[in-house]
């Protein structure tokens, strides 16, 4: 005996909510205009979250240990019925004369099809043909959708692609849409991401190999030369304590960072899997500041003796108003407990104002080092600040 009208079970109808709520929240996000960040925040946060519920709502089917009901057949024919269809669809597309096309990445529940010489208007309207093709191939509900056309695009690994997306025909200004790369990562530091960015934007725009290099130059001259914030150069990198082997060598450096932290403060145990900060900092063992310490003075300028002294007075002069005004801001947020032969205590690497207070102190060393050896003025207690 077999059933006249088909019912829908539980799980289908749950996922199929939840499915459908996240597309609306990703058309809602489609309508917002550039001053609604927050929002747009909000919306793309939101539609995560759906996105993982839809996941893990499979992994569920077949966790044995943690599962109230696991079923790993269920779980086997999901695998399999979704391999099935992404393989049906890649080799409808190749086999197709009239795209011209020619799938190049295919993973889970999407790919990537290459349209060569194709426009962007072109593209959109082959990619609609594509996802029509495919939809009425397969049973009800299964989709595919055209989401956007990148053009330029890197394909790096599976699930790390960048490039310029289009999500409309008519679109004029493109996107930079990244996944699973450097400039989107939370475990690398500011500068990398940031000149990663700006090196493929450069790419993008110009399609000149040469102008990047120019601008990685003009990025490590500004390294090199100090005039860039340390607080791009922070990772924050999450910690499992208890979880590491006690045989391994050493410890990753950010549970290292913690354990110090611990063994000063008992009280700043970290939670399991909470970012910690911090940098790593390179120096030869024994080395001094003052022989580390460059005035930048090309050999034509420490000539002219008269304009040297005249260029570190002034110099320090700015980096001494700079620093106490800094040390001004931080005593203020410290409550006033500081002392002039102590200097400032706080090491806060979340504060904007530490990082530009030690730049500058560092700055303010080197050249006092340099004016002390020549004989200009006695050597600056940076020490105090």
């Amino acid at each position: 005996m077999f059933l006249q009208r088909f019912v829908k079970a539980y799980y289908p109808c749950l996922l199929e909510e939840i499915l459908s709520t996240r597309i609306m929240l990703k058309q809602a996000m489609k309508k917002l205009t550039p001053p609604q960040k927050i929002l747009h925040r909000i919306f793309n946060a939101r539609q995560l979250a759906l996105k993982l519920i839809a996941n893990v709502t499979y992994g569920y089917t077949a966790a044995g240990f943690s599962g109230r009901m696991p079923c790993a057949e269920l779980a086997d024919s999901i695998v399999q019925c979704g391999r099935r269809t992404l393989e049906n669809a890649i080799s409808f597309v190749d086999a197709h004369d009239k795209w011209k096309a020619k799938v190049i990445y295919g993973d889970t529940d999407s790919m990537f099809v290459l349209l060569k010489g194709r426009t962007v208007k072109e593209s959109f309207q082959i990619g609609h043909e594509i996802a029509s093709a495919v939809t009425a191939m397969n049973p009800n509900p299964v989709t595919l959708k055209m989401e956007k056309v990148y053009h330029p695009c890197f394909l790096l690994t599976k699930k790390r692609y960048v490039g310029y997306s289009y999500e409309n025909p008519d679109q004029i200004k493109p996107v930079f849409d990244a996944k699973g790369i450097e400039t989107v990562r939370r475990d690398t530091c500011g500068a990398v991401a940031k000149t990663m960015e700006q090196s493929l934007r450069h790419f993008f725009e110009n399609k000149d190999i040469n102008k990047v290099r120019a601008y990685l130059q003009r990025q490590w001259t500004r390294i090199l030369s100090g005039r860039v914030t340390l607080q791009d150069f922070v990772f924050a990198k999450e910690v499992r304590l208890g979880t590491y082997s006690t045989r391994a060598s050493s410890l990753p450096p950010a549970a290292i960072v913690a354990t110090k932290a611990m063994r000063a403060d008992p009280r700043a145990e970290p939670r399991y899997a909470e970012r910690i900060p911090y940098v790593v900092v390179h120096g030869e063992p024994g080395s001094r500041l003052v022989d580390m310490a460059s005035a930048n003075l090309c050999g034509k300028c420490s000539k002219n003796e008269a304009a040297v002294a005249t260029s570190l007075v002034g110099r320090t002069s700015k980096l001494e108003r700079e620093i106490q005004h800094l040390v001004a801001i931080c005593r203020h947020c410290g409550g006033g407990d500081w002392l002039m032969e102590s200097g400032v205590k706080c090491t806060s690497l979340a504060c904007s104002v530490f990082y530009e207070r030690r730049k500058v102190q560092k700055e303010l060393q080197a050249i006092s080092a340099v004016a002390t050896e020549a004989g200009l003025y006695p050597r600056c207690m940076v020490e105090w600040f």
